[in-house]
């Protein structure tokens, strides 16, 4: 919930503004697959190299969207593997702690 939102429209003594600790702010560019990627792994977008939900891969010259793997225009499948993952990998703030002997987990739907 926005920061702006909750000065607007809540009570001064509602549980949210008792219990706000601080307010943090998104990457750029705003887009789902930039900053979930950021959010996963600590990195800036022009860290990690997913910048939008549609990149365009040189190495396959072809326009993909990110998160499904499907060509831009055509939506076909463009690899069994994902192409973002094959040629812009990254290691998950999960996976570093877990491998400095932290323990970290991720909890997802299936």
């Amino acid at each position: 919930m926005d920061k702006c939102i909750i000065e607007a429209n809540l009570e001064k003594n509602s549980f949210f503004k008792r219990h706000f600790v601080g307010a943090y702010s998104s990457i750029f560019p705003p887009t789902t697959v930039a900053a979930t990627t950021s959010i996963d792994n600590g990195l800036s977008p022009c860290e990690h190299g997913w910048l939008g939900c549609d990149c365009y891969f040189p190495q396959i010259e072809r326009n993909v969207t990110v998160f499904l793997n499907t060509d831009t225009e055509t939506k076909e499948r463009v690899a069994e593997e994902s192409v973002a993952w094959k040629y812009y990998g990254y290691s998950s703030v999960i996976n570093r702690i877990n491998s400095a002997g932290g323990k970290a987990y991720i909890v997802e739907k299936e």
